[in-house]
């Protein structure tokens, strides 16, 4: 029925009915998917952003706006014969690999910040960044806010996500936020977990770099590691020590370990 009435990727009620592990009224069921999908789509058009809706449990698309459609190259009908999993197609090999095991981390976060504060709901978004492969080839980089949306009896059934296209990433980018508690999450690569913002004031490279100098790696090392030439180096490190207010990477280093940044 929900086909009929809205532009729909795929049938979401093949997603309900094996969602439903207790019993709902299917008028109430009806009515709160059915106004969760059309104030979802209006507010992308009004924010005139593309936007996705997925459910929550596989992140299978169920629906794709036409701006969305703009940004991968990709027509309506060759979306649908790649099936819900479109998403997938256009993801880079090395992210599809990692994705699960961040996105269970990012929902063990959730739900470890919402018994500390013994909530049934948390306002919060996860953001993701990463490279799509267009139709025509090219890469770009998208930056998607998901929002975790349809509450039926204390649990969310579908994510909206509003998607960007944002200077080149080469790396896939998560963090959470926590608007109430002015809290947020970014998941690092390097250590293989989720770091509360105030403690990470370096990006990835740059605490790559930092790590190096720590465990006594010279710049000649740093750089075969890196893949970086001796000046771009010189470059991080400098920012390095700006953003530490220090005024040599040995100083750095002992900020570092002192504030548990290493």
């Amino acid at each position: 029925m929900l086909k009929k009435k809205l532009p729909l990727q795929f049938d979401i009620n093949e997603y309900l009915t094996r969602s439903n592990k207790m019993e709902f009224d299917k008028e109430l069921l009806e009515k709160a998917t059915t106004d969760f999908l059309r104030s979802s789509i209006v507010c992308g058009d009004a924010l005139e952003k593309a936007t996705l809706i997925t459910c929550a449990d596989r992140s299978n698309v169920y629906y794709m706006s036409d701006s969305f459609l703009k940004l991968t190259g990709y027509t309506r009908e060759e979306t649908d014969f790649f099936g819900p999993n479109f998403i997938m197609h256009i993801m880079r090999k090395e992210d599809l690999q990692i994705m699960p095991g961040i996105r269970k981390m990012a929902i063990q976060e959730v739900y470890s910040q919402r018994n500390r504060g013994f909530k049934r709901h948390l306002l919060h978004m996860i953001q993701y960044s990463y490279p799509i492969k267009r139709k025509d080839g090219k890469w770009i980089s998208i930056e998607c806010s998901a929002y975790p949306d349809c509450f039926i009896k204390n649990k969310h059934y579908f994510f909206v996500s509003y998607i960007k296209q944002t200077k080149k990433t080469d790396r896939l980018s998560i963090q959470i936020y926590f608007f109430r508690e002015n809290i947020r999450l970014i998941y690092n690569h390097i250590k293989g977990k989720f770091i509360p913002a105030e403690k990470i004031q370096l990006n990835e490279i740059e605490y790559e770099i930092l790590q190096l100098t720590a465990t006594g790696h010279k710049e000649h090392q740093i750089s075969k590691k890196t893949d970086l030439d001796h000046n771009s180096i010189k470059y991080y490190k400098k920012n390095i020590m700006k953003k530490m207010c220090v005024n040599s990477m040995p100083e750095a280093v002992y900020y570092a370990l002192k504030n548990s940044m290493l």
